[in-house]
C-alpha cells in the first residue's frame, strides 16, 4: 500500500528493554530466511534486528563496530554473510542458521531470479528472460557461489572459498575439508531445516527460551515453474552440489536427534522476547517484542496485521497499569471498527473507540484483574480486504484490515 498518511503525532519514546545475548542469523539465500526474518521482527521488534548488507565494501568494519558498541541494544543480527566474518565475535552471539534441500534451494534461486529486476540480474551476470542453462552454467561470482555448494561455503569458515580471486573459489568440490569444517560449524550452533519448519520452531523456542509457541510466516516464496525441474537439470544441480548434499544428509540426522531430545523451555524467558513497557510510555510497534501476526514495520509508522496468523502481543504489564491504549489505522473509511474484538488472556474485553481523523482511531480497554506474569493481548479484526480489490494494478498481494501504530499502558 503506497502513499499512506503518516501516523498522527504522539510522544513515542524509544524502548530500551533488556535484550539478552543477541541471535546471529547466518542467512543462507533461499532457505526461507525472509519468512524467518518476519518471525524475528515480531519476536524482538524490528528496531532490535539489524540486517547487514554483504555487498557493503566496509562490512568487516561494520561488524567490528557493531560487536564493540551496539550489542547491548540488539536482539538479532542477520545477513547473507559467511561465518568467518564473525569469527572474532562468535562467543558474543547465539548463532543460528537454516538449511534446505540443496536441489530445492537452487531451483528456488532460479525461480526467484526469474522475477528479479534487471539491475539484480546484471549483478549476477544474467540477461532478462535467461534460460536454466545460462543460470546453472554462469561463472559470475555472485551466482556461481550460490549454485555450487553455497551452504558449505557460508558455514565452513574458509575465506578462500568465498573470494572470487582465490583459486579455491572454483574448486570447492575438490576440497573435502570444506564439508568437514561446515559440519563442525553446524554442530556448534542452533539450526533448523526448511523441510521441517514445525520442528525448527520448537528447536528455536527451546534454544532461545521463548515462552509461547511460534507461528510460521510465508514470504518471498517462489512458485514451482515448468521445465527447470527436469531430471536432467536436477542431475546438473546434484553434480555441482555434492558437498551441500552430504552436509544436508548429516544435518537432517543431527536435527532429528536434537528434536527427539527437545523439551519445552523451563529457564527464565528471553528478556527481549516479551513486551515489558514502562507506565505512560507510548511504544511504537517497531519497538514492541513478543508480537505475532504482524507484517514488517513501515516507514509511515505502523505495521499491518496479517490475515493468515492470529494477531497477538505477549506482555508483562508494568506495575500500576490499569488500562491499555492502542492507536490503529484502518484499511478503509467505512471499515467496522466497532466490530474489532480485543481479548486479554482469552477474555473478550469491552473497549472505548475514538476516531482521531479519517481512518485513525484510538482504542482503550481496561485490563482485567489477576493478569498472568506473561499475558496475551489478541486483536481480531472482523474481516480482511485483498489489496488487489483496492489497487488492481498494484503489486501488493496481501489482505489487510488494521495497522497498529503504538501501545501505551496507563494507570
Amino acid at each position: 500500500m503506497n502513499n499512506l498518511p503518516p501516523a498522527p503525532a504522539a510522544e513515542v519514546i524509544p524502548s530500551r528493554q533488556a535484550v539478552g545475548k543477541p541471535i546471529l542469523f547466518l542467512h543462507i539465500p533461499k532457505t526461507a530466511g525472509t519468512s524467518f526474518l518476519t518471525t524475528l521482527h515480531n519476536l524482538f521488534g524490528e528496531r532490535r534486528v539489524v540486517r547487514l548488507d554483504g555487498h557493503n565494501p566496509q562490512i568487516l568494519h561494520e561488524i567490528d563496530t557493531l560487536a564493540r558498541t551496539r550489542l547491548d541494544s540488539l536482539s538479532c543480527v542477520a545477513g547473507h554473510l559467511p561465518v568467518h566474518y564473525f569469527h572474532p565475535y562468535l562467543a558474543q552471539f547465539q548463532a543460528f542458521t537454516l538449511l534446505r534441500n540443496p536441489v530445492a534451494r537452487v531451483l528456488s534461486l532460479f525461480r526467484f531470479l526469474q522475477r528479479a529486476s534487471e539491475a539484480e540480474l546484471q549483478r549476477v551476470g544474467l540477461a532478462p528472460r535467461f534460460t536454466f542453462d545460462a543460470f546453472i552454467e554462469s561463472r559470475a561470482p555472485g551466482l556461481y557461489g550460490q549454485t555450487n555448494d553455497g551452504m558449505c561455503r557460508l558455514l565452513c569458515g574458509d575465506a578462500r572459498v568465498n573470494d572470487p580471486n582465490a583459486p579455491e573459489f572454483r574448486s570447492v568440490a575438490d576440497m573435502p575439508a570444506v564439508l568437514e569444517q561446515a559440519l563442525e560449524t553446524l554442530e556448534s550452533l542452533d539450526f533448523g531445516i526448511v523441510e521441517n519448519m514445525a520442528g525448527t520452531r520448537e528447536i528455536v523456542r527451546a534454544a532461545w527460551r521463548i515462552p509461547f509457541p511460534l507461528d510460521e510466516y510465508v514470504k518471498n516464496a517462489t512458485e514451482r515453474g515448468g521445465s527447470e525441474d527436469s531430471v536432467l537439470n536436477i542431475r546438473r544441480i546434484v553434480q555441482r552440489n555434492t558437498l551441500d548434499i552430504a552436509l544436508y544428509e548429516k544435518a537432517t540426522a543431527l536435527f532429528a536427534e536434537r528434536l527427539r531430545a527437545w523439551r519445552p523451555p523451563v529457564e527464565a524467558h528471553h528478556p527481549g522476547a516479551v513486551f515489558a513497557p514502562k507506565l505512560n510510555q507510548a511504544v511504537v510497534v517497531g519497538d514492541i517484542p513478543g508480537r505475532q501476526g504482524f507484517h514488517d514495520f513501515e516507514k509511515v509508522g505502523f505495521s499491518w496485521m496479517m490475515a493468515e496468523v492470529p494477531v497477538r502481543i505477549h506482555f508483562t504489564a508494568p506495575q500500576g497499569a490499569r488500562r491499555v491504549r492502542l492507536r490503529l489505522y484502518s484499511i478503509g473509511a467505512t471499515y467496522p471498527m466497532q466490530d474489532v474484538a480485543l481479548l486479554v488472556d482469552g477474555q473478550r474485553m469491552a473497549h472505548r473507540l475514538t476516531e482521531q481523523k479519517e481512518r485513525w482511531y484510538v482504542v482503550e480497554l481496561d485490563l482485567p484483574p489477576g493478569l498472568r506474569p506473561i499475558s496475551r493481548l489478541a486483536i481480531e479484526p472482523p474481516y480482511f480486504v485483498p489489496t488487489r480489490f483496492l489497487s488492481p494494478d498494484g503489486r501488493d498481494d496481501r489482505s489487510l484490515a488494521l495497522a497498529l501504530a503504538d501501545v501505551t499502558f496507563l494507570p
